[in-house]
């Protein structure tokens, strides 16, 4: 969107608000099926469809890490980032813990 000088800082907050609203509703669309190198994830049912078509059975803690990375496509997340998102904040698990739900999502 662009405003031309001089404008009015009422403008200007209106036109905001129309793209956070816009924002919010491409936020939603998305939710509800991720896409990614053919892959499709349900996250509301827990499903996985591969290119093919055919579903993969996930564990749990493999399904919120695949959640965890497909919700945030593009940024560099480290361990204890991917730990709190999947396992919460009181988690004491160790670091290497996600490196093993990572190849186990990788032999899959």
């Amino acid at each position: 969107d662009y405003l031309a000088k001089p404008f009015d800082p009422r403008e200007l907050l209106a036109r905001v608000r129309a793209l956070l609203r816009r924002q919010d509703k491409l936020r939603t669309q998305v939710a509800s099926e991720l896409r990614f190198c053919g892959w499709r994830l349900f996250p509301e049912q827990r499903r996985l469809l591969a290119p093919d078509g055919g579903e993969l059975a996930l564990s749990r803690g493999e399904f919120a890490l695949l959640l965890a990375l497909a919700e945030r496509a593009g940024r560099v997340l480290g361990r204890e980032q991917l730990l709190s998102l999947t396992r919460g904040e009181d988690s004491e698990s160790v670091d290497r813990a996600v490196d093993l739900a990572i190849s186990r999502l990788r032999r899959k």
